[in-house]
């Protein structure tokens, strides 16, 4: 496991997002982001980005052309809450788990919550 680093956290997003910006221009989705205050917070760099990425692609990849991808980010007191919802077909709650929280209707869309511990 790398060393837990400390970062801000809009950098760690604005990372994330560089690599399906391309993706989702192709399909004419529009990726909106609310960063609207920033902060610190402990985290495995390597893996984070990994699951952001992840949770990103596939949003792009099951999104219908010519839609939205949202992404925010809130700072609650002990946890960060990075939000990502997508419009895209949904998938079944019983996926969730962990850090990782899915709010999903068949049909409408996801929400992908993840939570990571504020330094």
């Amino acid at each position: 496991m790398e060393q837990v680093a400390n970062i801000v956290w809009t950098g760690l997003v604005a990372a994330a997002l560089g690599g399906i910006l391309l993706n989702g221009e192709k399909k004419n989705i529009h990726v909106s982001v609310d960063c609207s205050a920033n902060g610190v917070l402990a985290h495995d760099r390597k893996w984070t980005s990994e699951a952001l990425f992840n949770i990103l692609d596939n949003a792009v990849k099951y999104t219908p052309a010519d839609s939205d991808i949202q992404a925010s980010v809130h700072c609650w007191e002990f946890y960060v809450k990075i939000d990502i919802t997508d419009s895209g077909k949904g998938i079944a709650e019983s996926r969730q788990g962990g850090y990782i929280r899915v709010t999903s209707v068949v049909g409408s869309g996801s929400t992908f919550s993840v939570f990571l511990p504020c330094k």
